[in-house]
């Protein structure tokens, strides 16, 4: 999966955000990111939760997103974090009690104990389940942070290598040793063609070689897996595998986002295999606003390769290895038209 000929790093990336194989969700809002400002923003969903003592006791889950971040200060951590918080009452001589992680409040009725736990990868399978919408929206939500550069650090992309139409930058992000990397190129057909594309799951070995196996492992929704990727071990290297969810959306404009990130899940075990993450990975395919027949496509990738792989060595091999990503796509992509247009004339 790191190594290959020329020790090909593409592989590490492109197991984990080209096979989603699901229809894309279509909203009328759009998202909306800023590569030098970020405003704070806060809200609250409420969600029901299960059986406690009715006369003595109630329970709820709150997500509370947050993002932790100045206005107009690039070089701060602008990840935006879903936090669960279990809240648990019951009634103490006629009085109530609040708890919280941060302070005790004393008010007529019931005891209030508050727990908040940071969701960290990988994600807990069941709270991905349970707040499948919010953990959605906080996906692309990262997606398009790490796409504008926003949180990467001290200055956002450090530009790199370009080759045929393909520009490379990457950067480093707050309390993380590995690196992340963005490639961008266009690819001569329009979005949704694309899209069909990087989501089929039986196309990615196609084109990344390195990829052994995607396997399904729960359907979420129409357009939210998760999934097992298997890759193949090259040379010195312990063979890799990633257990994802992986969801799809389209915007009013016609962008459409693939977003993943690593998630524990208990079918996902493998013998033989060194367990990497995704912390925030996927593909942002734009319009080209003169051509309807051209798009545009950013690969986005972060990612902990696990085992004795060093992180300096990734941020090396992952400068190269996704311009001859992009060669392999576009040649698929071309040869599917050829194909296409074939069977159009029969």
């Amino acid at each position: 999966m790191v190594f290959s000929g020329s020790l090909n790093l593409a592989s590490a990336i492109e197991q984990i955000i080209a096979p989603i194989g699901l229809t894309s969700e279509i909203v009328k809002r759009e998202s909306n990111v800023s590569d030098t400002k970020v405003e704070n923003d806060e809200d609250e969903i409420g969600v029901s939760n299960a059986n406690l003592d009715k006369a003595t006791a109630g329970e709820k889950v709150t997500i509370r997103k947050s993002q932790r971040v100045k206005k107009e200060d690039k070089a701060t951590n602008t990840d935006f974090e879903y936090f669960i918080q279990s809240t648990s009452t019951k009634a103490k001589d006629g009085k109530s009690e609040t708890k919280t992680d941060k302070t005790i409040s004393i008010s007529s009725g019931q005891v209030s104990i508050e727990e908040t736990h940071d969701l960290k990868v990988p994600l807990p399978i069941e709270i991905v389940r349970d707040n499948l919408d919010e953990i959605k929206d906080d996906l692309f939500q990262r997606l398009l942070v790490r796409y504008a550069g926003t949180d990467v650090v001290p200055d956002g992309w450090i530009e790199g290598p370009n080759s045929n139409g393909v520009q490379v930058v990457h950067g480093s992000v707050r309390d993380n040793s590995w690196h992340t990397m963005k490639a961008t190129g266009k690819l001569p057909c329009n979005p949704e063609e694309a899209l069909r594309l990087l989501a089929d799951r039986d196309m990615v070995p196609r084109f990344d070689d390195m990829t052994k196996e995607i396997r399904l492992l729960e359907q979420l929704d129409e357009h939210t897996e998760v999934r097992l990727v298997s890759c193949k071990g090259v040379m010195f290297t312990t063979p890799r595998d990633f257990c994802v969810v992986t969801s799809v959306r389209c915007e009013k404009s016609g962008r459409c986002l693939v977003a993943t990130r690593s998630v524990e899940h208990t079918g996902s075990k493998q013998e033989g295999y060194t367990r990497a993450l995704s912390y925030i990975s996927g593909y942002v395919i734009t319009p080209d606003s003169d051509d309807p027949n051209i798009c545009e496509v950013a690969i986005i990738a972060h990612m902990d390769l696990g085992g004795h792989v060093p992180a300096f060595v990734v941020r090396q091999l992952g400068l190269s290895s996704p311009i001859d990503l992009f060669k392999a796509i576009r040649k698929l992509v071309e040869k599917e038209a050829k194909v296409v247009k074939r069977v159009s004339t029969l």
